[in-house]
């Protein structure tokens, strides 16, 4: 059953019984009049929640999406209830919505890679300058212990010259990074205002695909490794699903995988998560500022969620398990490592019977 279906069918249990407990009305200062029903009331208060925090998108201010909300309430409360328009309605924002935030999500993960690696460069340059100012120390000391006066001027002449072009060079090199680092993000800027392009997505599920992840994969070891940050890996397999696949046919066996798709969104609902399909029936979440305490709790909520979840197939019902593992990256290691240690980590639940979580 769609979302949409799910809230025409509590909509009309709500028509047919009405509760006692009024929606908040908080977020509009258009209070509905008491002969409307209750349902009516609830998505009018829906609406305009929805119409409160629109996006800016191209083809609209917040204003004018604010106002095609405000409009829609309207039509609710007072009677004129076009299910079928609404529902496009509502589908035709989120599309929109759902692209300018891929967008934006793209063009700010692109944008964030490049000033990583800038930044690597920064601090392996610094530290060879540093040993040089090491170095040219090192001669001055023997020259003050060993040497005479006038050699000691010199030497420390020339050492107090080597510093000071040395922190010319950082600053200059900053400057050139910073002022690369603002145009880039002025192009990215730009590139947002002017079109909105979708980011690599599986077909099938909607998430983010094995190309995106193993992307965002070598953007987090990065962060992580430059600045220590904590960041957990969580590979997630559906157990059984060969089997699972052959009694239910390909049309109903992807049918459950979308539905476990959902689950796994709610799992891990923060902005910052980001969930891929990693493979036929493996999935993937990078969670950032998750450390090795949250990386059980962060494994078992997929869990949990999964096993909760209602997979509806027409009129039968099916229950699917996860076997779930989990690794915290640990600084200086590669992507592949850490992906290593999490994957092992998920044979290791799938062999000991599956739906479990293990770490690695």
């Amino acid at each position: 059953m769609s979302a949409w279906n799910k809230i025409q069918s509590w909509l009309n249990q709500e028509l047919a019984a009405p509760s006692s407990a009024a929606p908040p009305t908080s977020v509009s200062d258009a209070v509905p009049a008491p002969e409307v029903p209750e349902g009516e009331r609830t998505v009018a208060w829906m609406l305009r929640t929805f119409g409160q925090e629109s996006f800016d998108l191209e083809t609209g201010s917040p204003q004018d999406q604010r106002h095609g909300w405000e409009l829609w309430a309207a039509k609710i409360e007072s009677g004129r209830r076009d299910w079928p328009e609404l529902k496009a309605f509502v589908e035709r924002q989120r599309k929109q919505e759902c692209e300018f935030v891929n967008h934006n999500v793209k063009g700010l993960r692109g944008t964030l890679w490049d000033l990583l690696q800038r930044l690597g460069r920064s601090v392996a340059q610094d530290a060879a300058g540093d040993g040089s100012m090491t170095a040219q120390l090192q001669r001055l000391r023997v020259v003050v212990e060993e040497k005479s006066v006038e050699e000691i001027r010199r030497e420390v002449l020339s050492a107090v010259e080597t510093m000071g072009t040395l922190l010319h060079e950082r600053q200059e090199r900053q400057r050139r990074d910073m002022e690369e680092s603002v145009r880039q993000l002025g192009a990215v800027r730009q590139d947002l205002s002017k079109s909105r392009r979708e980011m690599a997505q599986d077909p099938l599920t909607r998430l983010y695909n094995r190309a995106s992840f193993d992307e965002q994969l070598q953007a987090f070891t990065a962060l992580g490794n430059l600045t220590g940050e904590p960041c957990t890996l969580v590979i997630a397999d559906v157990d059984s699903f060969k089997s699972l696949r052959g009694q239910l046919g390909r049309s109903d066996s992807d049918e459950v995988l979308r539905q476990i798709s959902d689950a796994l969104t709610r799992a891990y609902p923060r902005r910052t998560d980001f969930v891929a399909r990693h493979g036929e029936a493996v999935f993937a979440a990078l969670l950032p500022d998750t450390g090795s305490s949250g990386a059980v709790a962060a494994a078992q909520r997929a869990i949990d969620t999964v096993h909760s979840q209602k997979i509806l197939l027409g009129e039968k019902e099916i229950q699917a398990s996860l076997s779930v593992g989990a690794a915290t990256l640990r600084r200086g290691e590669t992507p592949k490592q850490w992906l290593e240690r999490a994957a092992k980590a998920y044979h290791i639940a799938q062999a000991d019977s599956g739906n479990q979580a293990k770490i690695g």
